[in-house]
């Protein structure tokens, strides 16, 4: 944004060309037209100034808000598509009727268009757009290229993308997306060479975080790593392998590790694997710590992740890793705060009956609270030892009361088992002693 400038000084051949200097030396750059003046007409020598940038301005930052977004909404999978060697017509095996069923059942559109295949599949809103209701050419066009890019014809895209009008500076965020998911390297060298404007919407972190965390495609990141554009400054963060994790994605975390490229993670990988039930990545990260003593794992909080989501198979994958772990303390508290029964039993067994770190107070609390009336059960059966195995050994919980009857009085599933629990032991429903054990 250059302050001060007439329309003259503006389009003078001067400052287009340093302008172009400017965008080809700091590509991350963008140019945009300033705020103008000039003089009206010689009746009136009065200074005018104007804009038309502020459109343009607004757009940039929408787009650039939606690119940083995409994939985080969860709509992203973890099916990786290389369109370029699989399509409708190369579709094996099943006829096209099965495959649609295949795809409906898939709930992915995008997927099924790609293929060429019908299915009974609403149109996303983001695709229910109809070109004679637009007025604007650009919007025209945009939308004939998104169309286009679903086809995934590398031929078909890359002469629609030579047909760009002159001032269509900004890719739309369907066409990026759709580059990346479907692995239409191709086309990204195409635009690195004719279209760098363009190609700015594929800079700095977006591609290896977008094909490692959300659409993965190890054809993406060859092309990212050897491509001439990114030598010398490959810039990524924690999300690229985080998400990676997070998504299931081992084949991933594998391309990452032998591309030499510095492994950069935090223990939202470990955490995110545990709460997911991702046992696949938990063992990629074992194994190849084992080999590389560089690889460090942050265990960081999976056992409360883990106990969070209810994922017990995970609970005992930790214990059989023989891998120090931290927040152990924490399992019983947490499963009792979310309900699981199946976790506090596996994380018993696991532990032993004398070993369940607890606070009695609080997971009597919580679990009065959040009205989780069979992990109130469980805890008494534990208190008494009548679950599998104890044969009457029961473990000591007892807590303070002072907080429980406050939890009670707003819970009501919890008010019908604590008078249960102390008709049980003869005492009247009014009564409540300073200290309680079950």
């Amino acid at each position: 944004m250059v302050p001060g400038m007439d329309d003259s000084a503006w389009l003078s051949p001067l400052v287009q060309q340093q302008l172009g200097e400017v965008q080809r030396e700091w590509p991350c750059i963008r140019v945009m037209q300033p705020i103008l003046w000039h003089y009206e007409d010689a009746a009136h020598p009065q200074q005018a100034t104007n804009w038309s940038g502020f459109r343009d301005l607004l757009d940039l930052i929408q787009n650039q808000a939606d690119l940083l977004n995409l994939g985080r909404d969860g709509e992203a999978t973890g099916r990786a598509v290389a369109m370029s060697e699989l399509h409708a017509t190369t579709l094996p095996g099943l006829p096209f009727e099965l495959w649609s069923k295949v795809l409906s059942f898939t709930a992915d559109w995008e997927l099924a268009a790609a293929l060429g295949i019908n299915t009974s599949l609403p149109e996303p809103t983001e695709w229910n757009v109809r070109v004679e209701d637009l007025s604007d050419p650009l919007l025209i066009y945009s939308h004939e290229l998104e169309r286009t890019v679903l086809t995934c014809n590398t031929a078909a895209i890359c002469r629609k993308l030579s047909q760009a009008p002159d001032d269509f500076q900004i890719l739309p965020v369907l066409v990026v997306k759709l580059i990346t998911r479907f692995a239409l390297v191709k086309v990204l060298t195409y635009l690195e060479n004719n279209h760098p404007q363009l190609f700015k919407a594929f800079d700095g972190a977006f591609l290896p975080t977008k094909a490692s965390a959300y659409y993965p495609q190890v054809k993406v990141l060859d092309y990212w790593k050897n491509s001439p554009h990114f030598q010398n400054r490959h810039v990524y963060d924690t999300e690229a392998i985080d998400g990676a994790c997070k998504n299931g994605h081992v084949h991933i975390l594998q391309w990452w590790k032998q591309s030499g490229l510095p492994l950069l993670y935090t223990k939202v990988s470990l955490e995110q694997a545990s709460g997911n039930g991702l046992i696949s990545v938990l063992e990629w990260w074992r194994d190849a710590a084992a080999l590389d003593h560089n690889i460090v794992l942050k265990t960081g909080r999976s056992l409360l992740w883990a106990a969070t989501n209810g994922q017990a198979d995970v609970l005992r994958w930790w214990h059989a890793s023989g891998i120090q772990m931290g927040y152990s303390g924490g399992v019983a508290f947490t499963a009792s705060r979310w309900g699981h029964v199946h976790v506090l039993e596996t994380w018993r067994k696991l532990q032993g009956d004398d070993n369940v770190l607890f606070d009695a107070e609080e997971v009597i609390f919580i679990a009065t609270a959040r009205q989780h009336v069979e992990v109130l059960e469980w805890w008494r059966q534990f208190a008494r030892g009548m679950l599998d195995g104890m044969n009457g050994r029961g473990v000591k919980v007892k807590f303070r009361t002072r907080r429980i009857q406050e939890a009670v009085e707003s819970a009501p599933k919890s008010q019908e088992w604590w008078f249960r629990y102390r008709l049980s032991i003869g005492k009247d429903q009014d009564w409540w002693p300073s200290f309680l054990a079950l």
